[in-house]
């Protein structure tokens, strides 16, 4: 299974009994549909237009679908996304006092 296909599943949770009306009643929004072109995580990141700090967060997601490397494991994934995330704050931090 692809990062895009279980990112698909998780976001695109169908209710068969619900019409896509629009209304935010925790259903199905369309909001989170892809479009066909996004095939993979570079194309889910461009599609999301995420900066090197966000693309590496994404990608520690993905630690749980198989090793990227000999190093990958949870912790380091979770200490990546943690440093990525700070790194984030920071640079808003920087923008806002600019």
């Amino acid at each position: 299974m692809t990062i895009i296909n279980m990112v698909k599943m998780t976001v695109q949770v169908q209710d068969i009994n619900m019409a896509n009306t629009g209304d935010n009643d925790g259903g199905h929004n369309s909001f989170y549909d892809f479009p066909k072109w996004v095939t993979n995580i570079d194309t889910l990141a461009e599609y999301l237009q995420l900066d090197g700090f966000d693309f590496n967060v994404l990608k520690t997601l993905t630690y749980k679908i198989g090793k990227r490397h000999a190093g990958t494991n949870k912790m380091r994934e979770l200490k990546k996304r943690l440093h990525y995330t700070n790194a984030a704050i920071a640079k808003a931090k920087r923008k806002k006092g600019a």
